[in-house]
C-alpha cells in the first residue's frame, strides 16, 4: 500500500499550478499525493489527475502546524516554505522576490523545476472555446484581472490588432484557454496565476507586457527574476 504524502497549499491558483512539478516530484517517488485546495479550485483535478485533490473547508487536517504529525502520512507545509527556509515568522508577507522559488528550495529541489509544469489539456475544449471566441488570425491577448477575478487593472494595447479578453466563459476553465494564448501575436496581462503557464510554455507571441496590481504594487520587479521572455514591464504611471 502506498503512503499519502499530503501538500499543505490550498491557496492560490497561482501557487497551486506553479507547484504542479513537485506533486508530480512526490508521485514519482511512489507516494499517494493528496492535495486539499479551495473548493474554488478543483477544477484543476481534470488537468492534474494523478493528485488527489480534496476540498479544504470538508478535509480534515492542521493546516495551519508544520509539524509531521505521526499517522503514517508524510505531510509538506509547502505553504510556509519561504518562511521555514529563511527563519521568518509564519506569517511574514514582506519578501514576496522569494515566495515562490522558496517552495522549491525548501525541498532541496532546483528553483527552476516549476518551468517543467504540465497539465492535461483538454484539446477538444480549447478548439472550441477559439471557434466560441471567433479568435481572428491574429490578435492581442489580454487579461486585466487578478485576485481570483476580483480586481481589475484596465490595459488597452496600442496597436491595430483585435483584442481577446480573458473571462469567465460557462463550461471553460482557466487552462482551457492555453491554445488563445499560445496563438496571440502579443500578450497583455497583470501579473496574476497565468503568468506562470505563459512563461512556461513555448510561444511565438512578438511582445509581452506585464502590467502591476495596481493600487496595491506599484510595480513587478519582485516577480522579474522568475521571467525569461522578453517581457516590456509597464510600472503604475504607464496604466
Amino acid at each position: 500500500m502506498k503512503k499519502e504524502c499530503v501538500i499543505n497549499q490550498f491557496f492560490g491558483l497561482g501557487d497551486i499550478m506553479f507547484i504542479e512539478p513537485i506533486y508530480r516530484h512526490f508521485h514519482n517517488q511512489g507516494y499517494d499525493v493528496v492535495a486539499p485546495i479551495n473548493p474554488e479550485y478543483l477544477w484543476m483535478q481534470e488537468y492534474i489527475p494523478y493528485v488527489q485533490f480534496k476540498d479544504k473547508t470538508v478535509y480534515p487536517y492542521s493546516y495551519e502546524t508544520v509539524e509531521q504529525a505521526e499517522d503514517g502520512r508524510l505531510h509538506i507545509p509547502l505553504r510556509f516554505a519561504h518562511p521555514l527556509l529563511r527563519g521568518y515568522d509564519l506569517h511574514y508577507g514582506d519578501d514576496r522576490k522569494n515566495w515562490m522559488g522558496d517552495k522549491y528550495l525548501y525541498l532541496g529541489l532546483d528553483k527552476d523545476l516549476w518551468r517543467t509544469m504540465k497539465f492535461e489539456r483538454n484539446g477538444a475544449r480549447e478548439n472550441k472555446l477559439m471557434e466560441l471566441l471567433d479568435v481572428p488570425q491574429k490578435y492581442n491577448f489580454v487579461n486585466e484581472y487578478f485576485g481570483g477575478s476580483l480586481e481589475r487593472v484596465e490595459i488597452s494595447p496600442e496597436n491595430n490588432l483585435p483584442n481577446i479578453h480573458l473571462k469567465k466563459v460557462e463550461g471553460y476553465t482557466l487552462l482551457d484557454w492555453l491554445k488563445v494564448i499560445e496563438y496571440a501575436e502579443n500578450i497583455y496581462t497583470v501579473e496574476t496565476s497565468i503568468l506562470w503557464p505563459i512563461e512556461a510554455m513555448e510561444m511565438s507571441a512578438k511582445e509581452y507586457h506585464l502590467f502591476p496590481r495596481q493600487p496595491w504594487l506599484e510595480d513587478t520587479k519582485y516577480i522579474r527574476d522568475y521571467l525569461t521572455k522578453n517581457w516590456i514591464y509597464h510600472d503604475s504611471t504607464d496604466i
